[in-house]
Order: structure tokens, then sequence, then C-alpha cells
């Protein structure tokens, strides 16, 4: 069976971390395993390779296991340095498609043996999808010196109540869907995901970009702020009610779009 496996998906690898995955669909453009398409943060992981060649091993895979097996949901994934050959996309183990799929992909003859028998579900992973624009590995990667950056939208559940975790899972994936636009127009974006909604930011900025007793900003930050004035939510803006004083010395209340602000880098 170990060698029939090596001979459909190549040299094996040490099994992927459960750490921040990357969808390799989605960085490619195509939509076919992109956050956005997911029922759920888990998949049937069937193979992981490692290496400088790991990205091209994997693809070679999808494609021998959609044409050899006829795993058509096959796709290539990127889980921190490893490739894997993934299938589906669902809400967790209890999800009944999972089983299905799993226990016919693990059945899955070729030449008399099972070649997939070793595939299983892999678990929901909260700290996103691109940890390379993860807000909480800022510091780990650019310094400590990192201190502030400017946050212009968020993603999350409109409304009171219970947060259900698919429902966080989509806002997740739109604000790394946001990110990677952001990205591909050359801004430097990020996103953080909270436990009731995500946020997306842009910019690193050190402290001498805030002054500490005025609050004054730095010209870096003005000229963003000109690009991005607005904090939105799910892709909207959002009007905040201030008591203020008007030209008349009474009391009113000012109306405005809730503007794009800066806050802290968390730590890493």
């Amino acid at each position: 069976m170990t060698a029939e496996g090596q001979s459909l998906f190549g040299t094996p690898a040490p099994a992927a971390p459960t750490g921040p995955v990357e969808s390799a669909a989605a960085a490619k453009g195509d939509s076919r395993g992109s956050p956005s398409d997911a029922a759920g943060g888990w998949s049937i992981l069937i193979e992981a390779f490692a290496g400088p060649q790991a990205e091209a091993s994997a693809r070679e895979a999808v494609t021998r296991a959609q044409s050899t097996l006829g795993l058509d949901g096959a796709y290539p994934e990127k889980r921190g340095e490893t490739w894997v050959l993934a299938y589906g996309h669902y809400t967790g183990p209890a999800d009944p498609k999972a089983a299905r799929d799993l226990a016919r992909i693990k059945s899955t003859e070729y030449r008399g043996l099972r070649p997939l028998a070793g595939a299983y579900l892999s678990p929901e992973v909260l700290e996103g999808t691109l940890p390379e624009f993860d807000l909480r590995n800022v510091k780990k990667s650019r310094g400590r010196w990192a201190m502030y950056t400017l946050q212009i939208a968020a993603y999350g559940v409109e409304g009171a109540g219970r947060v259900k975790p698919e429902d966080m899972e989509q806002a997740r994936a739109k604000a790394e869907e946001a990110v990677v636009d952001l990205r591909r127009q050359g801004e430097e974006a990020f996103y953080y995901h909270g436990p009731n909604r995500s946020s997306v930011t842009i910019g690193v900025f050190e402290a001498d970009d805030v002054d500490a007793e005025t609050h004054q900003e730095s010209p870096r930050i003005r000229q963003l702020r000109e690009r991005y004035p607005y904090n939105l939510f799910n892709g909207k803006g959002i009007k905040e009610f201030h008591r203020g004083i008007g030209p008349d010395g009474k009391d009113v209340v000012v109306e405005r779009m809730s503007p794009s602000r800066i806050v802290m880098i968390p730590e890493s």
C-alpha cells in the first residue's frame, strides 16, 4: 500500500502541521478550494509534501488523483511550510458529508490496493489561512518597533445574539479575501481574527508616528487616511452619533461615518 501510494503521489513527507493554512487555489486566482467556497474549516488531508518541490509535487498529485482515482474535488493547499493534497470543505467531524466522503476516499481502490487509506479529517485552524498576513505575526517578522496599524474594515455578524461558528468562519474568509485584494493593489494589508469579528488593517507604524501626548499622527498615517477614511463593517459604512456643541452654543447630535482608526499591533 505504501509503495502504491508513492507511485501515485510521489515521495512521502511528514504529516502537515495543524498550523495556519493558505489556500493555494485562492493565491493562484482559482476559485476552487478558496476560503469563500468553504462550507467550514475542515478538509480531508490525503497526502503531504515538503521541500523545495513541494508545491509542484502537490499539484502533480492533484492531477493524478483527479485523472486516476476520479477525485475531481481534490486540490492543493499550503499549510505552513508544507503543501498538501486535500479534498472538500466541512463544518467538522460531525458533518455527515465529511464522514461519507472520508469513507469513500479511504476505500478507493487502485490495482487491488487502497492507497488513500491513510486519509484523515484535518481540523479547523482559527489562526487564519494566510499566516504571513496575520497581524499577530508582524512583531515576529518586523521587530518590536512595529507599534501601530490603521484599521479600515471589520467583518462579523450583524445584530445581537449568539455567534455561530460557521458565521465566524465566513467572516474570517471575507477578511482574508479583502487582505488579498488590497495586497494586489499594492497595499500592506493584514487581518486579525478576534473571537467575534475579524479586522482588516493597513500599514506598519512605529511609536514616533503617533505623538503620545497630543495623539497627532505622522504625515504617513494622514496620507493613508486620505485613501481610506472610513472603518467599514462587512463592506458598508457605519454611522456614528456624537454629542457636540452647535454654533449657537446648544447641544447637538453630530452624525458621521465611522472613521478608520489607529490600533495597536498585538504581541505575537
